[in-house]
């Protein structure tokens, strides 16, 4: 979805659309998983069974993440802090040993979190801080991981939770703001082909 909506305008744009913002480090990389809808129901799996129609069933994967500095808590952080993207692990993904500033939507189980684009995963490695395509954020008065971990702070006592249905959309798909790119799935809904991160939290 980094194509459909603005990227967050500064900082506090960011931490206003997450329900979690933590630094912290990729310890693992579990193995894929074929996961049905959160709100997928046993009636419709008989229901396509009867129908000889396959299951609907996602591809995801889990990252276990060792917390560091935890800025924004929804409550359920310390018991779960699993990252949780569709498609199979590769090498364009977060791999163990990064450290980032993890700024994401906790999914309808409350036992992982998505990341909806590229910019909800800032790497933090020492130099220039980028976005997990590489691109920088360009959020005013931050270069580097204490400009950024600095921003973040006095962005929190002015935090307003923004949803994402209400979350800027893209000039080019304004046209008709009920149609995007690629229907939203449940959390971390199908690759968006880029290799980053997706998993959005709309449902």
């Amino acid at each position: 979805m980094s194509g459909y909506y603005i990227s967050p305008q500064s900082v506090q744009d960011l931490v206003n659309r997450n329900d979690a913002v933590f630094t912290g480090t990729i310890t693992a990389v579990g193995d894929p998983v074929d996961e049905k809808p959160y709100d997928w129901t046993a009636e419709e799996d008989a229901r396509d069974q009867s129908r000889g129609i396959p299951l609907l069933r996602f591809r995801m994967t889990y990252y276990d993440i060792e917390l560091g500095e935890v800025f924004l808590d929804d409550g359920n952080l310390h018991a779960n802090p699993r990252l949780r993207l569709s498609g199979d692990h590769s090498p364009m993904r977060p791999q163990v040993g990064e450290r980032f500033l993890f700024a994401l939507g906790v999914n309808p189980d409350g036992k992982s979190y998505g990341a909806t684009a590229n910019w909800n995963l800032i790497h933090l490695d020492g130099g220039a801080i980028r976005n997990f395509d590489g691109r920088g954020p360009s959020y005013e008065g931050v270069t580097d991981e204490t400009s950024l971990k600095s921003a973040v702070k006095k962005a929190m006592p002015d935090r307003v939770y923004l949803p994402v249905n209400q979350w800027p959309i893209q000039e080019k798909w304004r046209a008709n703001e009920n149609t995007s790119p690629e229907t939203p799935q449940t959390p971390g809904a199908p690759d968006d082909g880029d290799g980053g991160p997706t998993g959005n939290t709309n449902n």
